[in-house]
């Protein structure tokens, strides 16, 4: 896929910056609470989840607020994740929300931090709306131990236009 925007501009070679203890983040000058970027990425290079849940668009704050936790995101991320995706999403009544594994996650944004953190926790939703309810598996989720240098990155995938070959990516990393 490309980037269709980021903030700060991620250059040619990739952001150079420093982490601060207290997750500020400083690149060229500026500081920045977090790195943004939103992305293309082509439907055939995305696996998707098969596990999940789904839920109507009013219970996706209480989704968000039980699962992310368990997916290793802390109080302010959580609320950081919901007040930006539950304005987001297209209109539907149910949604299709699967957890991406970091394998899949990997594959189409690959990340590389020097010097290496001691944990990184990647959280990837995939969203599809729907226009009727149906089962699906939960998935088995471990939660992640915070311990020493923390990145964090959630975000999510979604398909604004079904008949585009691209999902729209859009994350924050921490």
């Amino acid at each position: 896929g490309y980037l269709t925007y980021s903030d700060p501009i991620y250059p040619a070679g990739g952001w150079q910056v420093t982490a601060g203890p207290d997750g500020k983040i400083l690149t060229a000058g500026k500081t920045y609470p977090y790195l943004y970027y939103e992305s293309k990425i082509r439907d055939a290079a995305v696996t998707k989840p098969t596990k999940g849940y789904v839920v109507t668009k009013d219970a996706l704050p209480g989704l968000f607020s039980t699962l992310l936790p368990k997916l290793g995101l802390t109080k302010q991320e959580t609320t950081d994740f919901k007040s930006y995706w539950e304005n987001k999403l297209i209109q539907s009544k149910y949604y299709f929300v699967g957890v991406m594994g970091n394998d899949a996650i990997n594959a189409i944004e690959p990340l590389t931090i020097i010097p290496k953190a001691d944990t990184i926790i990647r959280v990837r939703l995939y969203f599809e709306a729907l226009d009727a309810s149906r089962a699906v598996e939960a998935p088995t989720i471990v939660t992640p131990k915070r311990n020493g240098f923390v990145v964090a990155e959630w975000g999510g995938l979604v398909k604004t236009d079904k008949n585009h070959p691209f999902t729209c990516s859009r994350s924050e990393e921490h």
